[in-house]
């Protein structure tokens, strides 16, 4: 199943793109450009509250960013939101009222969605936060909407600063709750689908740290959908999805546009980064294929993101961990599609061993080796435009690659084959015994090649210790000369 969707994923990828036009949903699995028509290949980095840390300039942020070829951020419009960074009008007794605003936040929240339409970035915007809603000093203890941190008398919300507001945040049936949300989301959508370019979350991690209502969910497909009726002036269709963890393959996903595999959920019997004892079932480059191809076969219609490679994540977050191949598999700045894989070993050379492989975790900007993330963005941007001109006839590919996991892009005639340094990547010809394979291997520092090589029916392709985009060329005939 997995090998008919990627084979039907025929793409152009864009690296840039100096303004972004309305997104769409193209070809069911990825998205492009409206008005040139062109299917845009998503990946970024950002600050996740960057709205709400005023200190932090927009326009040097995004440009940042830009000059790697980055474009969509993950933002969080809720996480971290607090004081002069809330989208909440702050009182002076230092509680908070949820039914007026915050013009500064909003007028950031402008001056973001105006720079981003400039740069061509496509945000990805989460509304609610789960994670603040749960237990903890930093999280329902100062969150705005516990009752004693307002004065809207949200009798439905737990108030206890050491407990948390769940279920009650998500009762449907609590109308003035309710209200206050529509409001918020009701001003998002106002600030931002003018634009025609965000695909909207309604969620971060819903259903992960209690129990939550799919009804809750539902109510906000039919808030989006009740919006473009009353705007039929959009620019765009919304796109919407969910952060969710545990539904992802119940029904309740069949009514998003698009599906986020933020989290893995329980059909692969994977947590939050490895961090809450469940077993990987397999390998990681066979857990990949299976997430991909079971989420395909459910949703064949829905583009496939997944929205963490393109924010800064926590620098206590460990990665996924793969014991039996003393491995570390990374999510990575790829956020549309089927994604690049970046792998090192457990046990690093030495205690200066900084091999670069394509990873988010710690490498960012709110972390100790910023350089690091900077080379990574650097990597997969320059792979993409070393790749470009022939990406019109390549579709993604998991099979027929061995050692370090790599993303392989394949057409009849030709493949482009990304390594990460330190790394060695076996590909078996052997099915087409009759065929001379030409590669030329090429640095995407530089650009510059080094000595070309062939090999025929069962032959190996062995990366060696540098990163290295390899193209390799089907001949017509053996012999036929190189």
């Amino acid at each position: 199943m997995l090998n008919r969707l990627l084979k039907s994923m025929l793409v152009l990828i864009t690296v840039t793109s100096p303004l972004a036009a309305q997104l769409e949903i193209h070809n069911n699995r990825w998205f492009r450009d409206r008005e040139s028509g062109r299917t845009l290949w998503l990946y970024g980095h950002g600050v996740t509250n960057l709205i709400s840390q005023t200190g932090l300039d927009i326009a040097e942020h995004n440009s940042h960013y830009a000059s790697y070829g980055a474009n969509t951020q993950r933002l969080h419009l809720t996480q971290g939101a607090l004081g002069e960074g809330a989208p909440w009008k702050l009182l002076p007794d230092g509680r908070y009222d949820l039914s007026a605003w915050n013009e500064r936040w909003w007028e950031r929240l402008h001056l973001y969605m105006a720079d981003c339409k400039a740069r061509g970035i496509y945000p990805f915007l989460q509304i609610w936060d789960e994670p603040v809603i749960e237990r903890g000093e930093t999280r329902w203890r100062v969150n705005p909407w516990r009752p004693s941190n307002n004065v809207n008398s949200l009798a439905g919300l737990a108030d206890d600063p050491a407990g948390h507001g769940m279920p009650g945040f998500y009762d449907v049936n609590d109308e003035k709750l309710m209200e206050l949300q529509k409001a918020f989301v009701r001003r998002v959508l106002d600030a931002t689908a003018q634009y025609g370019i965000c695909i909207y979350s309604f969620c971060n991690e819903y259903d992960y740290g209690a129990k939550a209502p799919v009804a809750w969910q539902n109510y906000w497909v039919e808030f989006f959908r009740g919006y473009e009726r009353s705007h039929p002036d959009l620019p765009a269709p919304l796109l919407y999805t969910n952060t969710a963890v545990r539904r992802y393959m119940d029904d309740g996903c069949r009514w998003f546009p698009v599906i986020d595999w933020y989290y893995l959920g329980r059909d692969f019997r994977m947590k939050s980064f490895g961090r809450y004892g469940e077993d990987l079932s397999g390998t990681g480059a066979r857990t990949l294929r299976s997430m991909v191809e079971r989420a395909g076969e459910l949703y064949p219609d829905k583009p496939l993101i997944n929205s963490r490679p393109a924010s800064s994540p926590d620098r206590g977050t460990k990665d996924f961990t793969n014991e039996e191949e003393t491995r570390r598999i990374a999510w990575t700045f790829f956020t549309s599609a089927v994604h690049l894989s970046g792998y090192r070993h457990l046990n690093p050379a030495g205690p200066d061993d900084k091999t670069p492989w394509l990873r988010t975790h710690p490498e960012c900007v709110e972390c100790t080796d910023g350089l690091a993330m900077e080379r990574s963005l650097e990597s997969v941007h320059t792979f993409i435009r070393l790749a470009e001109p022939g990406l019109a006839e390549l579709t993604p590919a998991f099979d027929s690659a061995a050692g370090t996991p790599v993303f392989r892009l394949r057409s009849d005639r030709e493949q482009v084959i990304y390594l990460p340094e330190g790394g060695a990547a076996e590909v078996n010809v052997s099915s087409c015994c009759d065929e001379v394979y030409r590669y030329d291997p090429q640095s995407p520092r530089d650009g510059l090649k080094r000595q070309e090589r062939s090999f025929g029916s069962g032959g190996w392709l062995e990366a060696g210790n540098r990163e290295t985009v390899f193209y390799v060329r089907r001949k017509t005939a053996p012999g036929s000369g190189l």
